[in-house]
């Protein structure tokens, strides 16, 4: 066992359990992506809604490039003309530091940002103008745990936007557990996350939210089934199964599709969703 583990950010904290409790998309979507010349990477998604019975429908154009993984340039532009362009440089002297510039519309605002990561801890800091905005984050490791941190406050007005810290223990390399907490709305969280590698990859997570005497409880499960698919789902105590897979149909074409059941009325069909995506890459 090492005296300190390779730090990770505090936002990757219980990340794999986050992808099985909280990414389903119940969006109906089409997203295709080629790689131009040059090697900027353009990804175009449009996922189709029904809202109060209309249906209705959102865009977003993705580019990104890389020059050597020290340079990186990511940006979108969407059809209600928001408007995002990221730059990243990765220094080699220091190593392990990051400079970032960012600026964005909707509302105008710029962030510079620095972020660090070594054999002992991660951090991450930004500022956003014009309001004024202070972000930073830091995490650091010994043997089997990671602690982390992060706030967010307003320079003008003295206040905080976002406030959580949160430990994670590596009891084995295949069952983590982490406990978190939103100091701001006094909410704690439990969850806990196992692995297994056998015939194929299998992953088992929970979490339980407390907020003053009421709990949320959610279990999930995901699986790998050889290369091009996977599935994955959960339950809650509200009563809700979520269920989501995804296969590949060919190379360069993939089928997801999601649904939401409301298990406790599942007699009227207005109560659940159901949505399905298709995922095209060009050479």
């Amino acid at each position: 066992m090492s005296t300190c583990w390779s730090p990770i950010f505090f936002k990757d904290l219980d990340k794999e359990n986050q992808t099985l409790l909280k990414r389903y998309d119940l969006k109906n979507s089409l997203t295709v992506s080629t790689q131009t010349l040059g090697g900027i990477q353009v990804t175009s998604s449009t996922k189709v809604f029904k809202p109060k019975k209309m249906l209705d429908y959102s865009s977003k154009l993705n580019l990104a490039y890389s020059l050597n993984n020290a340079f990186n340039v990511t940006g979108f532009y969407t059809s209600n003309h928001e408007s995002k362009v990221n730059l990243n440089f990765k220094l080699s002297n220091p190593k392990g530091l990051s400079l970032g510039l960012s600026a964005g519309t909707k509302p105008f605002h710029v962030q510079p940002s620095l972020s660090f990561r070594n054999n002992f801890f991660t951090t991450k800091a930004f500022f956003e103008l014009p309001k004024t905005t202070l972000y930073l984050t830091g995490a650091t490791g010994y043997k089997n745990f990671t602690f982390g941190t992060n706030f967010k406050t307003n320079l003008k007005t003295n206040t905080f936007s976002l406030f959580t810290s949160a430990v994670q223990y590596k009891i084995t390399p295949k069952l983590i557990l982490n406990a978190g907490h939103n100091h701001l709305n006094n909410i704690a969280s439990l969850s806990i996350l196992s692995k297994y590698n056998k015939q194929f990859s299998f992953i088992l997570g929970g979490e339980m939210n407390l907020k003053n005497k009421s709990a949320l409880i959610e279990v999930a499960g995901g699986a790998k089934l050889g290369n091009n698919r996977t599935v994955k789902g959960k339950f809650d105590s509200n009563g809700f199964l979520t269920l989501n897979g995804k296969s590949e149909l060919f190379d360069n074409i993939s089928l997801s599709g999601t649904s939401k059941i409301n298990i406790l009325k599942a007699q009227k069909l207005e109560n659940h969703q159901v949505a399905v995506g298709l995922e095209i890459k060009t050479a």
